[in-house]
């Protein structure tokens, strides 16, 4: 099965906004790789409760995010999809009378790979397949 595992939510200030939603809901809103520096300007991890391998949450039915700016190309609240197969996913929904947003990208210091879609309906769907 295909399971949502991850959300980014699209602001226009992202330090104003990593502040708002640690104050009003608690997450810990970090930037992306602390280790790093990460890309603060522009990607922050939103953690909604605590994480194991992967930052995946540990407590069931819990699900982590992203705050990022709308220069990404999203301007509404985007749900991400755990795939097996990006390429044959994609190939899928555009058969389907989905779109691409942005084309397949490797991520790797997300171990995987991520591409933003489209539904039939125009609603903004992020995908994502881990590297094996």
């Amino acid at each position: 099965m295909n399971k949502v595992f991850w959300f980014d939510v699209p602001v226009r200030d992202i330090d104003r906004a990593s502040e708002w939603y640690h104050d009003v809901f608690g997450w810990d809103v970090q930037p992306r790789h602390p280790q790093d520096g990460g890309d603060a300007l522009s990607f922050r991890m939103a953690f909604t409760s605590q994480t194991g391998e992967r930052n995946t949450p540990l407590k069931p039915g819990s699900v982590n995010g992203g705050v990022v700016t709308r220069d990404i190309g999203i301007t509404q609240p985007t749900i991400l999809i755990e795939v097996e197969n990006i390429d044959e996913k994609i190939e899928q929904l555009v058969k389907a009378g989905g779109g691409i947003v942005t084309e397949k990208v490797h991520l790797p210091l997300a171990e995987g790979y991520f591409a933003y879609v489209t539904d039939p309906d125009g609603n903004v769907l992020g995908l994502y397949e881990w590297e094996q």
